[in-house]
């Protein structure tokens, strides 16, 4: 709700406003979802998305989170989330690689799994804030995800 009273959405997170066959709009709406979904990210470790599927995660139980998205704090508590850097399939890695893919224009494929390939194309975003190192260092994994949701929602490629 708006200041007037209005409403007013900020993001619609059903996939089929965002996902193929890309348009000019469903671009603009693919970068708002993943920077809301990484603005999410920054507060909580847990944020059911798009890909938190039963074809990606045995613990899924429907294809519902392609139509909403899912935070929880029962991993981060009351402070700030922190990326470890799993070698297993995660929601957060699909994240970091939705974000360089469809926020910053790298491309990296898009499988949950954070290796060789993602840390790179991790440390060429970093690069491009000026800073160094991996996501896993939390002030980058910060930084990172304040830039995703800046320039996701601002149009812009970082």
């Amino acid at each position: 709700m708006t200041i007037s009273g209005g409403l007013q959405q900020a993001e619609n997170c059903n996939y089929l406003w965002w996902n193929a066959p890309p348009s000019t709009a469903k671009i603009v709406h693919r970068k708002r979802y993943w920077a809301f979904v990484a603005g999410l990210n920054y507060h909580f470790n847990a944020v059911l998305h798009y890909w938190f599927t039963p074809t990606y995660f045995k613990g899924a139980q429907d294809y519902s989170h392609q139509t909403h998205v899912h935070a929880d704090n029962g991993v981060s508590g009351s402070g700030l989330s922190t990326f470890s850097g799993t070698s297993s399939r995660s929601v957060q890695t699909y994240t970091i690689q939705s974000c360089l893919a469809y926020i910053w224009n790298i491309q990296v494929n898009v499988d949950g799994y954070y290796g060789t390939e993602t840390k790179n194309a991790a440390s060429q975003a970093l690069a491009r804030i000026g800073r160094s190192g991996f996501l896993t260092d939390a002030s980058n994994w910060r930084a990172f995800l304040t830039e995703s949701v800046r320039a996701g929602s601002g149009g812009y490629i970082p």
